[in-house]
């Protein structure tokens, strides 16, 4: 089976051309894929007018292959976060993407074609945020990063990012708030999209500038993104110098300056501030104690932990966990005012 599609200009227009090949309606802003298809749904949600939140969950019987067309001067741009294992094309280049890996989420220009290969009777799963490019462009007041330079440019282009343990921390709160259904339950989902928005954009604008890039060899900045990878993956006990050096295959003094001039940090400066963007997201839950979530991004001493948070975001843990709950209790009490 094969789907296409193309850039869209409007927010629900692609739901409905998925639909109709689909040879299913659109019911409540959900396509239920048809028995004879497989099982699963697409579904949409519309918190904003900049913003579509798309979420993806389906099997098929037979492999299918979904085909996006590259088209001029529209206005919506995608970042697709993907929760499952899986195989893109993107201008004919073959990319393993998924959670677990280095492509975990992509953003392409509305030129750029791209195609995806879903095996039979496996289950897929992926979110995707689409804003309108005008509105964000308007909403930066820093010209001078790496998205606002993207984003303004008139060349076609994508870029693949990795899942950081803040990204997934709020990938996974959205995914078990996603079937909430009444319309002040899904503020809390509203919410938790519009931080994984944020934690996305601030993740990209770690990036690379163009100036920054003419000065470090491309393979110095490939084994950079690979050194950042090794990091986050262990946030709770980073590598030391020497083995992330050694792994580099620079001198730690070559690996500390060049990682500075790339993402903007030291290597225990990034770790320290992605532990506590991970420490903030667990917080947010408001599913573990401040203690808990200490020990869980590797402070065995909460003193050291609360004086590390507060540093980072001007509040302690405590405080930031006490703010939490009763943001939550308010929307409770509406919630349960509104259905008396």
């Amino acid at each position: 089976m094969s789907i296409q599609y193309s850039s869209i200009t409007q927010p629900g227009a692609w739901l409905e051309v998925i639909a109709q090949q689909f040879g299913a309606p659109v019911i409540d802003d959900q396509i239920k894929l048809p028995r004879k298809l497989g099982e699963g749904f697409f579904r949409q949600y519309y918190p904003f007018e900049w913003l579509t939140v798309s979420y993806l969950r389906f099997k098929v019987h037979q492999p299918m292959n979904v085909e996006r067309k590259g088209v001029q001067n529209r206005p919506l741009i995608p970042i697709v976060f993907y929760l499952d294992e899986g195989e893109q094309f993107v201008n004919d280049k073959q990319y393993t993407v998924g959670i677990h890996n280095n492509n975990g989420i992509f953003m392409p220009s509305p030129e750029i074609d791209t195609q995806w290969i879903f095996p039979a009777n496996k289950w897929i799963t992926n979110l995707t945020l689409t804003f309108n490019r005008a509105w964000l462009i308007n909403q930066m007041q820093d010209k001078n990063t790496f998205l606002y330079r993207l984003l303004t440019d008139k060349k076609p282009f994508y870029i693949f990012e990795s899942f950081s343990p803040a990204l997934l921390c709020i990938v996974h709160e959205i995914e078990r708030n996603i079937n909430l259904s009444h319309n002040l339950e899904r503020l809390y989902l509203y919410e938790s999209i519009l931080r994984l928005f944020n934690a996305f954009l601030s993740k990209a604008n770690e990036r690379l500038l163009d100036e920054t890039k003419s000065r470090i060899h491309a393979a110095d900045i490939a084994q950079l993104f690979q050194v950042r990878k090794m990091v986050l993956d262990n946030l709770v006990d980073p590598p030391s110098m020497i083995v992330l050096s050694q792994a580099a295959g620079m001198s730690v003094s070559k690996l500390q300056k060049c990682f500075k001039s790339v993402f903007g940090k030291s290597i225990i400066q990034y770790a320290i501030d992605e532990k506590m963007k991970y420490a903030r997201n667990l917080l947010a839950t408001n599913e573990y104690s401040v203690s808990e979530v200490g020990f869980k991004v590797g402070y065995s001493n909460l003193s050291h932990f609360s004086e590390a948070f507060n540093k980072a975001f001007l509040m302690t843990p405590k405080a930031y966990l006490s703010s939490v709950e009763n943001t939550q209790n308010e929307c409770r009490c509406c919630v349960l005012n509104n259905r008396k």
